[in-house]
């Protein structure tokens, strides 16, 4: 049994192997991102840890479980700070969203990165001046001791003008920015497309998706 056939066999249903099918589900389920993204529909990721590493094609279909999230690299009080903002702006807790970015790099550092794709209806919130809301607030290496925390306690007002740079529209431009951007949908699918010969039936995929 190879690695791949194991893990199919280990995980949900809901892994799709065969390019043709796959196109058909996306071309279905999320035609609002397909058309809304164009041509850049291949180029948001999203970081997956414990991701297998196979050169092969496969997609998965991840449900969001956006009120649960927990915060990976910021604190669970400043987390919550965030959220209450931008749910008096946006009404939704957008630090509680799926993160990706139009950086496959910057995806990699949480892990494989694979290609996103929103399905049915979302929401979706960035920032064309900060690419890393957590990564701005960083404790400056000329002023240590000054944390985050600390930072939201004493500086209330900038803070809030940081906020008021983030916008729920535009994708294509959140793409190309590469700053991280966050979905509020009920579930996505993450495709991998790191393959070593893309097969016929793999090209023919990606046509029709962006036909």
């Amino acid at each position: 049994m190879t690695k791949l056939s194991q893990y199919i066999r280990e995980a949900s249903r809901e892994t799709i192997l065969d390019p043709y099918e796959a196109a058909k589900i996306l071309k279905k389920e999320c035609r609002q991102y397909i058309n809304e993204a164009g041509k850049s529909v291949f180029d948001l990721y999203r970081g997956v840890d414990n991701a297998p590493r196979i050169a092969k094609f496969y997609m998965m279909k991840k449900f969001a479980h956006t009120e649960k999230r927990t915060p990976r690299d910021t604190l669970k009080k400043i987390h919550k700070y965030f959220n209450n903002k931008f749910e008096d702006i946006f009404g939704w807790p957008v630090r509680n969203g799926v993160f990706v970015t139009g950086s496959k790099d910057n995806a990699e550092s949480y892990g494989r990165a694979f290609v996103f794709f929103p399905a049915g209806k979302y929401e979706y919130v960035w920032s064309p001046k900060i690419q890393d809301l957590t990564g701005h607030f960083e404790e400056p290496e000329d002023e240590p001791g000054l944390s985050v925390e600390y930072m939201l306690m004493h500086t209330e007002k900038d803070i809030d003008k940081i906020l008021d740079t983030y916008i729920d529209t535009d994708l294509k431009r959140a793409i190309r920015s590469k700053s991280e951007i966050s979905f509020n949908c009920e579930y996505y699918y993450i495709i991998n497309t790191d393959i070593d010969y893309p097969t016929d039936d793999f090209i023919e995929f990606e046509k029709k998706i962006l036909k």
